[in-house]
């Protein structure tokens, strides 16, 4: 978060902003780890919007499909 950042707090801004930007309507990030704080929430709607906005990118779908790790990965090596 730092080093792209500058800051955590810089860098939750620019989660929160992001999250807008993909109709992430019930969604506020307090911090960069995800851990449970006072205000920081979520919805299955809107973590379905991350998978649908970055999903092919994340990496758990490298480690799910390209690097051979889950059920996935032979899915996609056809």
């Amino acid at each position: 978060a730092e080093h792209v950042a500058g800051s955590e707090e810089a860098f939750v801004a620019l989660m929160n902003e992001k999250a807008a930007q993909l109709g992430m309507t019930n969604t506020h990030f307090v911090n960069a780890t995800g851990l449970d704080a006072a205000g920081h929430l979520t919805t299955a709607r809107d973590i379905a919007a991350i998978v649908a906005g970055h999903g092919s990118r994340s990496p758990l779908t490298y480690l799910l499909t390209e690097a051979g790790v889950g059920p996935a990965a032979s899915a996609s090596s056809f």
